[in-house]
């Protein structure tokens, strides 16, 4: 009689445990959560969702909605997304919603330049008339840089290129080659070494002139303040990224306005980012 009591009370116990155990599967069950890696403006999701069957990602960004259950999301700018996930299983539905870090591409100056890949054009020209084609530009914490496509013509003899560093057209250098806003406070002068990139020779000056006229003082050499890799093809072009350091550059936040132009060794003008000496001509913006 003892050992049928104790029969009894050891499976009335085995049913707790089991109900339990089946309710608290029931409570995770299409519970919506995820986790991220961010790698530059490239984002993987990991989708820890249990039994269910449709997804709605929305990435926060005015991209279109996606319904893949471990979505790869390009955001095109660095910062900080509430990424919400929608989990539906048998017609319920439960969200997750969490921050995402965006922290942009680790530029290196090395001439490996898959760091671009997720980087938009600043400015970009299919026909280019010129050795200059196409530009993308990406602020970090300490430099401004730069990865610019040529042709094969391409070889920085000469360069010259104006900076709006405080983003005020209204200050600084007013060139006729841009009647819609130039300003230039900073202008980066020199010639590119394409065997020692390191070697190249120039000079950052600052504008020094009166009422938009031409005036620079140099304050420091290419090789105090800028970096260059060297020319490599690069999916059909011809490229080299470069970095321009903030220092070299004053206080800046925000915005800076730059135009690239190349120069042959006799200093006629071969190439330029963007189109000058039209109407509506004025200096490239890259946001910081």
């Amino acid at each position: 009689m003892k050992k049928i009591k104790y029969l009894i009370l050891v499976l009335f116990a085995l049913s707790i445990l089991a109900s339990g155990c089946k309710k608290e599967e029931n409570e995770t069950a299409g519970k919506a959560v995820f986790s991220y890696v961010s790698d530059g403006f490239q984002v993987t999701f990991t989708n820890f969702t249990f039994g269910a069957n449709e997804f709605e990602w929305d990435f926060d960004d005015g991209s279109d909605i996606s319904t893949l259950s471990n979505p790869v999301h390009i955001f095109k700018a660095k910062g900080v997304y509430m990424v919400s996930l929608n989990a539906y299983t048998n017609g319920e539905v439960s969200n997750f919603t969490d921050s995402v870090v965006v922290t942009g591409p680790n530029i290196k100056i090395d001439g490996n330049f898959m760091d671009w890949d997720y980087v938009e054009y600043l400015f970009e020209q299919e026909e280019s008339t010129g050795t200059l084609k196409s530009i993308k530009g990406y602020v970090d914490a300490a430099n401004i840089n730069f990865y610019l496509e040529g042709t094969e013509d391409m070889s920085l003899a000469v360069m010259d290129i104006y900076i709006d560093a405080d983003n005020d057209p209204t200050t600084g250098y007013q060139s006729w080659q841009f009647p819609m806003g130039s300003g230039a406070d900073i202008l980066c002068e020199g010639n590119f070494d394409p065997e020692r990139p390191q070697n190249s020779a120039g000079t950052i000056y600052d504008y020094t002139g009166v009422d938009g006229g031409w005036g620079w003082t140099g304050k420091m050499s290419f090789s105090e303040g800028m970096n260059f890799s060297k020319i490599a093809t690069n999916n059909g072009n011809y490229a080299i990224e470069f970095s321009i350091s903030k220092a070299a550059l004053g206080d800046v936040s925000g915005a800076i306005s730059f135009a690239f132009f190349e120069l042959n060794a006799g200093w006629a003008g071969v190439g330029e980012i963007p189109v000058s000496s039209q109407e509506d001509s004025k200096l490239l913006e890259l946001k910081f």
